[in-house]
């Protein structure tokens, strides 16, 4: 841009030159304001595309921001989610643990002639629902672990690009 502006001046200069030495002094002068606003209009133009040049970067700056904003967003749901199904797993624990005292206390105090494998074969299938629910339970920590992980490092992201937004903002 720099060489065709320095080009565009030269040959005004040249032409204003040769044209000087055929034309009256009134329609030199006419040249030269000519040449003047043009330089003004040029000027004009560069400060508005360099506007528009930093416009364009700060919407694309925004857009950013907005894009890490919404995966914060869905990061921070995906915990949420994980956290209930958590908490939902250990109310299923209890309800369990409970489930099998109570069951155990009641055969005690019924005196009831239980065939021993009856009560072998529920005392195995209530271990068997805890260890699936201790099981999702680890699984659901290293999901949550690692959810969380990433949200604290989308949600540094999303302040580094709110901090340049706000730079960039500043400055102009």
């Amino acid at each position: 841009m720099r060489k065709s502006r320095i080009a565009a001046l030269s040959m005004i200069a040249v032409a204003s030159a040769l044209g000087a030495q055929a034309l009256p002094p009134d329609e030199t002068r006419d040249l030269a304001t000519e040449v003047a606003e043009l330089n003004l209009t040029l000027l004009e133009i560069r400060d508005l595309l360099a506007q528009q040049l930093e416009t364009g970067s700060l919407d694309l700056l925004l857009k950013r921001s907005e894009l890490v904003s919404a995966e914060v967003a869905r990061l921070e749901t995906q915990l949420r989610s994980a956290q209930a199904q958590r908490e939902s797993l250990e109310d299923d624990e209890i309800r369990i643990r409970a489930q099998i005292e109570a069951t155990t206390a009641q055969l005690g105090a019924s005196g009831q002639d239980i065939p021993i494998g009856e009560i072998e074969a529920y005392t195995r299938q209530m271990e068997i629902e805890l260890e699936r629910i201790n099981r999702r339970t680890r699984s659901l920590d290293g999901e949550i672990q690692e959810l969380q992980n990433r949200l604290t490092s989308k949600q540094r992201d999303l302040q580094s690009w709110q901090d340049l937004v706000d730079r960039r903002l500043g400055g102009v």
